[in-house]
């Protein structure tokens, strides 16, 4: 299956689920940048999230949310999060 969703409402995309961990709901402001990374302190640990707009030719949201869901990857033994 695929895991559908969306950063603007022009911009849709899909992602195969046997790629997801988990989703999680976040606050934005719990967001940091350190060292020009977007760092999240996630379960006692430092998880780098990427920022859809940042990374690839995607629209940016219309308006800043309070409240973000991030889409968190394992690869290989890190995870990793997709604002």
């Amino acid at each position: 299956g695929l895991l559908l969703f969306s950063n603007h409402p022009e911009d849709h995309f899909a992602i195969p689920m046997a790629m997801v961990a988990r989703i999680e709901r976040i606050k934005a402001s719990e967001i940091k940048v350190v060292g020009g990374q977007n760092i999240l302190v996630y379960r006692g640990a430092s998880l780098p999230i990427l920022r859809l707009e940042q990374n690839i030719s995607a629209l940016y949201p219309e308006t800043e949310e309070q409240n973000l869901f991030v889409i968190i990857f394992k690869i290989q033994d890190r995870e990793i999060g997709l604002v």
